[in-house]
């Protein structure tokens, strides 16, 4: 059993490397949406094939009156930020049953996936409150942050624009194709530093971190991180006064960090 539980695990590390990925035929549509039997990691793969080519349409109509959003457990990050090996933290983007799916995985300083650390973000329709956030909250001061950590560090204020901005980017469907793509190429995943997470999740009013999605300054999709405090939506006065942003989308830069 322990030695198929590796073969499965290091079919992912080569699926998911940057540097092993082999591009499809565009033609070559995934038609399939869930695979036959239970098998997490083999839905998981297969999640990523079916975004390539995906209908953005019908992916994504459901954010404009619920504004998805992803949420990762705290125990998560802080049990995997125990692998020495970890460098980065890696959130691919997937299709699942017509619905958009991300999965977070670690890996180490040459790029490759560490199969040990992969989590499903669990979807959430009621995190992204923006009619009540309180524009008028103190920047975050971030002259005593690490430079991995601060050049992370996306202030609230700038926060707000990049989800409303995408908000109304899903009013108009057929203009996403080059908001979520580089050169013609969809992005496949986007990576941040485990410093980043690690100076989040540290904190003692966090319990779960929440990523939505954003349209950033070059008008392309980006991921905003948001931390929790045993609360569902991630603005209210208890929460931590900053975001996290600034992640490397693949592509563009799809070299090790």
């Amino acid at each position: 059993m322990k030695k198929i539980t590796l073969i499965v695990f290091a079919i992912v590390a080569f699926a998911c490397s940057t540097d092993d990925v082999k591009e499809g035929n565009s033609k070559d549509v995934v038609t399939q949406q869930v695979l036959p039997g239970h098998n997490v990691i083999k839905q998981v793969l297969h999640s990523f094939n079916v975004w390539k080519t995906t209908d953005l349409a019908t992916v994504f109509p459901e954010s404009i009156t619920e504004d998805r959003s992803f949420t990762f457990d705290k125990s998560f990050f802080t049990t995997s930020l125990g692998d020495r090996t970890l460098e980065n933290y890696r959130f691919v983007l997937g299709v699942k049953t017509n619905k958009l799916q991300i999965v977070c995985m670690g890996v180490d300083a040459d790029n490759k996936v560490i199969s040990s650390i992969l989590k499903v973000g669990t979807v959430n329709t009621g995190a992204v409150n923006l009619e009540d956030v309180d524009t008028q909250i103190p920047p975050f001061d971030t002259s005593n942050s690490e430079e991995d950590v601060k050049k992370h560090i996306l202030q609230i204020k700038d926060a707000i624009p990049y989800l409303y901005n995408w908000r109304n980017a899903m009013e108009d469907p057929a203009t996403l194709e080059s908001k979520v793509s580089y050169d013609g190429m969809r992005i496949k995943h986007f990576t941040i530093d485990k410093d980043a997470i690690a100076f989040m999740v540290n904190r003692d009013n966090v319990t779960a971190v929440e990523l939505v999605l954003g349209l950033n300054e070059e008008n392309k999709m980006t991921t905003v991180f948001f931390g929790k405090n045993n609360k569902n939506v991630i603005f209210d006065d208890s929460a931590i006064n900053f975001a996290l942003d600034f992640t490397t989308p693949c592509p563009s830069d799809c070299n090790p960090r």
